[in-house]
C-alpha cells in the first residue's frame, strides 16, 4: 500500500514539476510519508521513474495481448486493439504524458531496459502486421506491405492521442475522446480496405 502511494505521488510530482526539478522530498510530502520511508522502497527518483515506466509498459502490453488473443475476423480484432490502446490512454494519461509525449532520452535508463521495451513493442507491432497480412490474404484489406500498414495505423493513433492530449489542439479539433477514437479507427479501416 505504501509502495503504491509512493508511485502515485511520484507520478503527480513528475507531471507537475518535471523529472529534473522533482525531489524525493516533494514525493514524500505529497504522499505524507517520511523521506526515509520513501528511500526504504526506492533508492532514488530514477528508480521511481523506472518503476513507473515498467508498470505502464507492462499494463499496456497485457491489455493489448488480451485483445490480440480474442477470436474474430482481422477487422474486428484490429478495432478491438485500437479501442484498447485508446482506452489505456484514457485510463493512464500520466503514463503517456511522462513516457510517450514528454519522453526524452534519459541517461539513467539501463540499455537492457530500453532494448527490452523496444523489442516488446516491435513484437506487438509484428503481431499487428501479421493480423493485417491475414486480412490481406483473406481479401478484407487491400494488397500492401502489412508492416508498413501497421506502422502507419500506429502513427495515426499516437498522433491523434498527442493532439487530443494537448489543451490547445483539443480545442481546435472540437471532438470528444470517443468521437476522435471512432474517427481514427474508421479512417484506418477505410484506408486498409482501399
Amino acid at each position: 500500500m505504501r509502495r503504491r502511494a509512493i508511485l502515485e505521488a511520484a507520478k503527480e510530482v513528475f507531471l507537475e514539476k518535471g523529472f529534473e526539478a522533482s525531489r524525493m522530498e516533494d514525493i514524500a510530502e505529497r504522499c505524507e510519508l517520511g523521506k526515509g520511508t520513501i528511500y526504504f522502497y526506492f533508492r532514488s527518483k530514477e528508480e521511481l521513474y523506472l518503476a513507473l515506466l515498467q508498470e505502464g509498459v507492462n499494463e499496456l502490453f497485457e491489455r493489448i495481448e488480451k485483445k490480440l488473443e480474442e477470436e474474430g475476423e482481422p477487422e474486428e480484432v484490429l478495432k478491438r486493439v485500437g479501442e484498447e490502446f485508446w482506452n489505456f490512454y484514457e485510463d493512464n494519461k500520466a503514463f503517456f504524458r511522462l513516457f510517450v509525449f514528454g519522453r526524452r532520452k534519459v541517461s539513467f535508463i539501463p540499455e537492457e531496459v530500453l532494448q527490452s521495451n523496444v523489442e516488446r513493442g516491435r513484437k506487438y507491432l509484428q503481431r499487428f502486421s501479421n493480423l493485417l497480412k491475414k486480412g490481406i490474404e483473406e481479401g478484407s484489406f487491400k494488397k500492401d506491405d502489412p508492416w508498413r500498414l501497421a506502422v502507419l495505423c500506429w502513427a495515426i493513433m499516437i498522433g491523434a492521442l498527442f493532439l487530443y492530449d494537448d489543451d490547445i489542439h483539443r480545442g481546435m479539433i472540437r471532438l470528444e475522446s470517443r468521437e476522435l477514437k471512432e474517427a481514427v479507427l474508421e479512417f484506418c479501416l477505410r484506408g486498409l480496405k482501399g
